[in-house]
């Protein structure tokens, strides 16, 4: 299983929304299967909750965990099937 991992500390809600779904799809063309997403714990609440209720709605994302602790988020990404 591949993973990625994503920095979005720092970024506007609107910027890492754009940065979040470009590497979901990159992601899903690279066959990579986990995307972590770092967005911290106190300044990334609004990125955390976005990733738990809309994240999910992405065509290529199965489901959205938390990570090892509350400033990450794991994103699991559709096997791309050629």
């Amino acid at each position: 299983m591949k993973n990625s991992n994503l920095d979005v500390h720092n970024l506007s809600l609107e910027d890492a929304i754009k940065v979040i779904n470009h590497n979901i799809d990159l992601s899903y063309n690279m066959g990579i299967s986990v995307l972590y997403v770092n967005h911290g714990f106190n300044n990334g609440t609004k990125i955390k909750t976005w990733c738990k209720e809309k994240a999910i709605l992405h065509q290529h994302v199965v489901k959205v965990d938390s990570g090892d602790n509350e400033g990450i988020s794991k994103i699991y990404i559709k096997i791309k099937i050629n």
